[in-house]
């Protein structure tokens, strides 16, 4: 993951070493987010183990030869260990990841280390977008902030994929910014690169894609680069796209019920589905953040008062332009895209907070000076300015303005406000008529979203569950050898990822209770049905499956009657033993208290 960084960081006009901010900004926080996260198979969210052992398959494909023959290889894997479902998310984590756990070995830890160096990323993307205008301290500050919430560091302290997209949106737009400020195909080309993985890395990323059109094809310095090279890197980002894009269409049942009406959801026509991000904001950013972003959106009103006051509408424009109103333009653009898919959490709009800060932040750190209003003071913003009132700006506008924010999105051209002539990321040495006190805000503002998670346990209260790493090492122990263990529990995958990682018995397999006596369908919302198995039918499928171990949670599905039946099975005393009673500690569901481990006669 340094090694985007080295690419990118370069950038900003000066020699890495020269950077040391971003590099020890990125080393707190990637340090900060290792250390407080769980790394002892204790995953909190019921899909971390998943992507963990995504991460593992991956890696044991390429070490054991599975490449060989990969349909072979995938369908016996999965029938020893029935957790993975990388077919259902996008692999770049997965890539990056296994030859992470090839040095370092297959393990918990190893899989966070990876997705806490994404969140170092982050933090050196806040850096890369601001210090131009903000200087280091600002920089270092911003990029702070976008880590400091409490809906960013929960997720980037699971082995989830919603932080390492995060970081590759970030780096990508700023790629693409950069090449707007000098327009080089590499930046291009990185930027396609960039956002092309997290393509790969999560679909819901695709909401990026109108932006690049926007700034490709229509923005008027995109026009004026040669199209060979604008097609190709749309290419290029097309290519990188298409996995995530297929799988979204093989499992298009499953999305488009997600994406549909959901349960418990409001209607899409509806104030309260527009507004349901907005009212999480209070609880993903805290309350300081949440006053970051009133206070970035009291300074774009006042900008947006003296333009009107001052009798110069074409001034307003100028206030969506540079890195300010494209990071603006992410922003709405993703709120947009979540608000429209039925199936809502508050860790889904996770890439809105990142740009929504950086907007705030950028607009906070130059005011009251006005250089975006006014255009002055720099060579690279006059510069810009006069590109963005010329032939086209206008009709950049229309073409991408059936939506506002879009619209928006076709005048966010006007990056060289926070670049100059020398290059996309070169710093100001004076901002041009910025007061030094707002430039001292930004780091005041940074320390009080420090204390804020500071007083709220905020790196010492993060989520686990503990008991399921236990059990399987029980059960590796307990199994005679070439046997079968099944499992019987709702965080299934934190005990199959610990036989796996941990458990010293390759020659054991593992069956999933909710796959023999159930029909599931990822999820209990999208469907279960029963498949009618009483005691005796278990006993034979027990038999025949040559289950030796039962590690079943209390209660597991007590609603559907083959589970009952798998109950009063193992309680009868018929043909298995209870040998140990392991105890579910963290925070869980209510209805998660015990595994009981039971050994066959």
């Amino acid at each position: 993951m340094s090694s985007v960084a080295a690419v990118v960081m370069p950038a900003a006009g000066l020699r890495w070493w020269q950077q040391w901010p971003a590099w020890l900004l990125a080393a707190l926080v990637g340090l900060g987010y290792f250390l407080s996260s769980p790394r002892a198979g204790d995953f909190w969210w019921f899909d971390a183990s998943r992507h963990a052992m995504n991460s593992v398959f991956v890696h044991d494909f390429f070490a054991q030869g599975g490449w060989k023959d990969p349909i072979r290889y995938a369908k016996a894997y999965y029938d020893q260990y029935p957790g993975i479902n990388i077919g259902f998310y996008p692999p770049f984590l997965y890539l990056v990841t296994a030859p992470v756990l090839g040095v370092f070995g297959v393990s918990h830890a190893v899989c966070q280390g990876v997705v806490a160096a994404f969140a170092a990323l982050t933090a050196m993307a806040g850096y890369a977008w601001t210090r131009p205008a903000l200087g280091r301290l600002g920089g270092f500050a911003a990029g702070l902030m976008l880590v400091l919430g409490p809906e960013v560091a929960l997720w980037g302290r699971q082995v989830q994929l919603d932080v390492p997209a995060m970081a590759l949106l970030l780096w990508g737009t700023w790629a693409l910014a950069a090449w707007l400020e000098a327009p080089r195909a590499r930046w291009l080309v990185l930027a396609a690169v960039l956002l092309g993985c997290a393509m790969l890395t999560r679909v819901q990323t695709l909401f990026a894609w109108p932006l690049w059109l926007a700034l490709v094809f229509l923005h008027p310095v995109g026009r004026a680069q040669p199209w060979r090279a604008r097609l190709l890197c749309t290419g290029l980002y097309g290519l990188l796209s298409l996995p995530s894009v297929g799988a979204a269409l093989y499992f298009a049942p499953v999305v488009g019920h997600l994406a549909g009406q959901m349960p418990d959801m409001p209607p899409l026509l509806s104030w309260a589905n527009w507004g349901w991000y907005a009212a999480r904001f209070p609880e993903q950013l805290g309350w300081v953040g949440l006053g970051v972003l009133l206070l970035g959106l009291l300074a774009w009103v006042a900008w947006t008062g003296r333009a009107l006051v001052s009798g110069r509408p074409a001034a307003l424009r100028t206030v969506l332009r540079g890195r300010a109103g494209l990071a603006l333009a992410m922003a709405v653009l993703a709120w947009l895209f979540f608000s429209v898919v039925s199936n809502k959490e508050p860790r889904f709009s996770l890439p809105v907070l990142p740009f929504a800060m950086l907007a705030a932040v950028l607009v906070i750190g130059r005011w009251p000076g006005g250089g975006y209003l006014r255009g002055e003071g720099h060579p690279a913003l006059r510069a810009t300015s006069l590109v963005m009132e010329g032939e086209g700006a206008d009709g950049a506008f229309g073409a991408v303005g059936a939506v506002g924010a879009v619209g928006a999105v076709g005048a966010v051209g006007a990056v060289g406000a926070v670049g100059d002539a020398k290059g996309p990321g070169a710093a100001h040495h004076t901002a041009p008529r910025a007061a030094r006190w707002s430039l001292a805000v930004v780091p005041w503002l940074a320390m009080a979203m420090l204390a804020e998670a500071a007083l709220t346990q905020r790196w010492s209260d993060v989520p686990r569950v503990t008991g399921h790493h236990e059990a399987a090492m029980l059960a590796a122990r307990l199994a005679p050898p070439q046997s079968r263990v099944m499992i019987s529990a709702h965080r299934d995958g934190n005990f199959i990822f610990a036989l796996r990682s941990d458990g010293q018995r390759p020659d054991l397999a593992v069956r999933r209770a909710d796959k023999l006596l159930v029909d599931m369908t990822i999820m209990r919302q999208l469907g279960i049905r029963d498949r009618g198995l009483n005691e005796d039918d278990i006993r034979t499928l027990l038999a025949r499956e040559r289950v030796a171990v039962v590690v079943a949670q209390t209660g597991y599905l007590g609603d559907q009657p083959s589970m009952q039946a798998l109950e009063r099975l193992l309680s009868s005393g018929c043909c298995f033993d209870l040998r140990a009673t392991v105890k579910i500690e963290g925070r869980h569901r209510p209805d998660e208290t015990e595994l009981r481990v039971y050994l066959r006669r």
